[in-house]
């Protein structure tokens, strides 16, 4: 979908405090760890909204906020960064959402804790009441800490395309129970785990690449793209599958990776890019974000990711 205006984009999820704890050296599991820990503004659906801005785009950010002290710090950042909260809502007397990880020597994630029923509150009628504002955009992403109900609504009502990632392999199955067999999803993307775990596939090798990629796209997706650590990235549509290697890069933290690989693949879909550009765009975005300590690198931009250097 080519276009000379500023793409505009509507992101439905979560808007979190990010907890995110690396020892300063190995990684002893059962023990105290002596390191750091950081303490920034996050949540899956707000870091690809986030990316999304630095990028360029104009943005919606569709969410529910907590009663909170951490609410308030949560929605004065979304003001600071650009992003339009109009479709968002406060629930009163609600715990703002959490997020905790710990990091290994590398920067790779060992574990994770996440509080996040305040999500709960997206529900049907909140996306249906949006509906409107939602078509007005160029494309629309969710991402599954919204209930699968809410999904299936916003895939009923959605004029525009739809991209989702499915998060963890705990909540992918939010995906699954989207689809009654007539809803369609534009775009899916998900790492290798996750992937199996929608599919049933043991994804051990690219040749089971093909049935796992054969199996979403009879549940409804169109377009699919599965991270796979040092296997690279593989996409895919009905017309064909395309492989990518990724160029190693000195990680400080995974956190966030996904999140900016998303945000690039729909920022290349409102530039009318096909899926190798789309790709290009997604690793640069996800390279740039791992090499900081935060969930977003502030250094991101359009020209960054659309350099061919």
């Amino acid at each position: 979908m080519p276009t000379d205006k500023t793409p505009r984009i509507a992101v439905i999820g979560g808007a979190n405090i990010d907890l995110i704890a690396s020892p300063s050296g190995r990684y002893v599991p059962k023990d105290s760890n002596p390191g750091n820990v950081n303490m920034s503004f996050g949540g899956v659906g707000r870091n690809i909204a986030h990316n999304l801005k630095l990028l360029g785009c104009d943005v919606r950010f569709a969410t529910v906020f907590g009663d909170d002290d951490f609410a308030d710090g949560l929605r004065k950042n979304c003001d600071e960064i650009g992003l339009d909260t109009s479709l968002s809502e406060r629930i009163r007397g609600a715990l703002s959402s959490v997020y905790v990880c710990i990091n290994d020597e590398n920067g790779d994630l060992v574990s994770a804790v996440s509080q996040m029923e305040l999500m709960d509150s997206l529900t049907p009628s909140f996306i249906e009441a949006r509906m409107d504002a939602f078509n007005a955009c160029d494309a629309v992403v969710v991402e599954t800490n919204v209930p699968a109900e809410s999904i299936a609504a916003l895939l009923d009502g959605c004029k525009v395309p739809v991209f989702a990632d499915t998060v963890s392999t705990a909540k992918a199955q939010r995906i699954l129970a989207a689809f009654d067999g007539t809803r369609r999803l534009h775009t899916l993307k998900m790492n290798r785990l996750e992937a199996e775990e929608l599919t049933g596939v043991d994804i051990s090798g690219l040749a089971d690449l093909k049935p796992a990629t054969a199996a979403l796209h009879d549940m409804g997706v169109d377009h699919i793209f599965i991270t796979m650590g040092s296997m690279g990235v593989y996409y895919h549509d009905a017309d064909s599958g395309i492989q990518w290697p990724t160029t190693p890069v000195k990680m400080v933290s995974s956190t966030g990776a996904g999140d900016a690989f998303l945000a690039g693949v729909v920022f290349a879909h409102c530039l009318g890019k096909g899926p190798q550009d789309a790709i290009r765009c997604a690793l640069r975005a996800s390279a740039l974000t791992v090499q900081c300590e935060g969930a977003v690198n502030q250094s991101l931009t359009a020209e960054y990711v659309l350099s061919d250097e």
